[in-house]
């Protein structure tokens, strides 16, 4: 049995609404970034590695937001609101693994 723990006890409500405190000084950003992870959250209820995403799970996802026609711009966004959720996360010790985003890279701004 193994102690890792699971996207889903990491995205809980309550977990997001924390990281939505940590940028309570940044009321704009925090508003962005709680949209960007909430459709990433939708996204990623569909995919094999849902439970535990990977570099590749982000890939895909951004790869998905080119494909669905998402502006460089947009996708650089998504992609840094995802990088501070997970380097978050791994801050506090919620999310045990690396962050997935940074071997991605966040595309052009």
């Amino acid at each position: 049995m193994t102690n890792d723990i699971t996207l889903a006890q990491t995205l809980d409500g309550a977990t997001l609404d924390s990281f939505l405190l940590y940028l309570e000084d940044m009321p704009n950003t925090a508003k962005t970034y709680k949209s960007c992870i909430k459709r990433f959250k939708l996204w990623l209820k569909d995919q094999p590695d849902a439970q535990q995403p990977t570099t590749n799970t982000v890939r895909r996802y951004k790869e998905d937001l080119t494909k669905r026609g998402y502006k460089p711009n947009t996708v650089h966004l998504y992609m840094v609101a995802i990088k501070q959720w997970f380097k978050w996360l791994e801050s506090i010790g919620k999310y045990p693994q690396h962050c997935p985003v940074r071997q991605v890279g966040q595309g052009q701004p």
